[in-house]
C-alpha cells in the first residue's frame, strides 16, 4: 500500500461554458492534471470520488476530487475492473484476480473511502458474484450476454427488452429515480426503455458506455473505426424528454469510457488521460 500523494488539480472543473442553446447544455471537459496512463474511471454517488486503473484493470486508484489526494488503493491484477461504490459513497467494493489450480479465481474487497486499508469481504472464487449485492444495492440493472437481470427490492428476473432482435446486450442501468432503463444492443444501438425493460426506443445508431447523468439525460460515447482501430470516439449527451443531442467534446479528442452521477461526468481518453466535465 502506498502512502497518499498530493496532485495538483484542475482549479475551476465545474465552470460551464455553454455548448448548446437547447435546455441540454455541457460544460468544457476540464483535465485533470499530472495524472496519465489512467483509465477505466467510476464516479462516486455523492461526486466526491473517482477511482480509476491501468489499462489492463492492474491495480486501483482513489482521488479525492476536491483536495486532489491521491491513493493507491490495491496495486493487485483486476482491482480495477468494474468498482462498485456503495449507495453512499463511503466505500467502493472491487476483485482481484489469482490463479488457483490454474484457474482464474476472484475475490471481493471493500475500501473505506480515506482508510489505507481494504479488507477482504469473500475469498477466491469461480463464481460471478454480484457486486451490486454486495455494495447494498437491491434495485438494479445488469447485462448479460443474451439478456438483463433486472433487480427490483432483492428479487432477480431475466427480461429481453428486444427479444425479436436483440443479439446481446451491454451497459444495462436504471435511471437514479429508477423509472427508467438504458441499455446497448452492438448490432443495433442504444436504447432507452420503461424500468421492466417494456416499450423500448431506440436514441442512437451507436453508442459504448451509455450512463445516467441526471432522471432525464445520458451521456455514450459516439465511436467509429476503420476495422482495425478507432477513428473517432465523441462524447454526447441525449436528452430523454426533449429528444435533443449534444456533442459534449471535440472530434480530435478520442474519448474511451465513461463515468456519470448527478450532472458530473468523468472519462478516460485513449492515450490514458482523465477529465471532468459538467452536464446539465
Amino acid at each position: 500500500m502506498e502512502s497518499i500523494k498530493k496532485f495538483a488539480f484542475v482549479a475551476g472543473c465545474v465552470a460551464f461554458s455553454m455548448l448548446s442553446a437547447s435546455a441540454l447544455t455541457a460544460g468544457k471537459a476540464m483535465k485533470i492534471e499530472n495524472i496519465s496512463g489512467a483509465w477505466h474511471p467510476m464516479l462516486s454517488p455523492d461526486t466526491k470520488t473517482l477511482v480509476f486503473s491501468t489499462e489492463d484493470h492492474t491495480g486501483l486508484n482513489c482521488l479525492d476530487i476536491e483536495s486532489g489526494d491521491l491513493t493507491m488503493v490495491d496495486d493487485s491484477k483486476g482491482a480495477g475492473f468494474s468498482p462498485v461504490f456503495s449507495a453512499d459513497g463511503k466505500k467502493v467494493y472491487y476483485r482481484t484476480a489469482a490463479l488457483v489450480d490454474g484457474l482464474m479465481n476472484r475475490d471481493v474487497r471493500a475500501y473505506t473511502i480515506g482508510d489505507n486499508d481494504a479488507t477482504a469481504v469473500h475469498g477466491m472464487t469461480r463464481k460471478d458474484i454480484d457486486m451490486r449485492a454486495q455494495a447494498g444495492f437491491t434495485t438494479y440493472a445488469t447485462a448479460h450476454y443474451d439478456h438483463i437481470d433486472l433487480t427490483v427490492d432483492g428479487v432477480t428476473k431475466e427480461i429481453r427488452p428486444l427479444a425479436d432482435k436483440a443479439h446481446s446486450y451491454l451497459w444495462a442501468s436504471l435511471s437514479p429515480d429508477g423509472k427508467r432503463m438504458v441499455f446497448n444492443e452492438p448490432f443495433s444501438g442504444v436504447y432507452i426503455a420503461n424500468a421492466d425493460g417494456s416499450n423500448p426506443r431506440k436514441i442512437a445508431d451507436r453508442g459504448d458506455y451509455p450512463a445516467w447523468v441526471s432522471n432525464s439525460a445520458i451521456v455514450y460515447v459516439d465511436a467509429h473505426d476503420d476495422g482495425y482501430q478507432t477513428t473517432e470516439a465523441v462524447l454526447k449527451a441525449y436528452d430523454v424528454d426533449e429528444n435533443i443531442t449534444i456533442s459534449v467534446t471535440e472530434k480530435d479528442m478520442i474519448v474511451s469510457e465513461v463515468s456519470a452521477v448527478r450532472g458530473k461526468v468523468a472519462f478516460a481518453t485513449a492515450d490514458g488521460g482523465l477529465y471532468l466535465v459538467n452536464v446539465q
